[in-house]
């Protein structure tokens, strides 16, 4: 006989890497931000790295099934639901910010916000520097774990969908 799978939350941190990020998912109660921002105060990833940031899933969750030989098969969990990032800090800036400056060291940065269509952008100082894409599901989560700064905010909206007409 086999149970009914269960519900699952989990919290994956992200934190700088050379290529790609490093993550680390632990198992928590509920989408809490507060208990996430204590949680990622304990994770060190390579060179110590620490997050800049972090998501939530909700993953199906079954227990092993019998194989028909005797043994059993685990059953992946399945995922569900997932939050936006929540960035532990930052700064944001649009890409009207960066071409404003004009500073030769961030022609790459111009360069990629403006190819791939970028408007907005946040810059997170935790230990290393790491600049990400500002979606419109993410957010900014205070050391308190209360949310700030919202992607889907109705300025961000606009600013996005002016963004995106100028570039037809």
């Amino acid at each position: 006989m086999t149970t009914k799978p269960t519900r699952k939350h989990f919290v994956t941190f992200e934190s700088p890497g050379t290529f790609v990020h490093e993550t680390t998912t632990k198992p928590i109660e509920s989408w809490d931000p507060k208990l996430a921002v204590e949680m990622a105060e304990q994770i060190k990833e390579r060179y110590n790295a620490t997050p800049f940031g972090f998501y939530f899933t909700t993953a199906l969750c079954a227990e092993p099934v019998p194989d028909g030989e005797g043994g059993a098969l685990n059953v992946e969990p399945k995922q569900v639901a997932k939050s936006g990032r929540h960035f532990l800090g930052g700064t944001l800036e649009t890409v009207d910010d960066v071409r404003a400056r004009r500073d030769p060291k961030e022609t790459i940065l111009l360069s990629n916000m403006e190819g791939n269509r970028t408007p907005i952008i946040i810059t997170v100082i935790r230990g290393y520097k790491s600049t990400h894409v500002f979606g419109e599901s993410d957010c900014i989560v205070g050391p308190d774990g209360k949310i700030g700064a919202r992607g889907d905010d109705s300025k961000h909206v606009k600013y996005r969908e002016r963004k995106a007409a100028e570039s037809k």
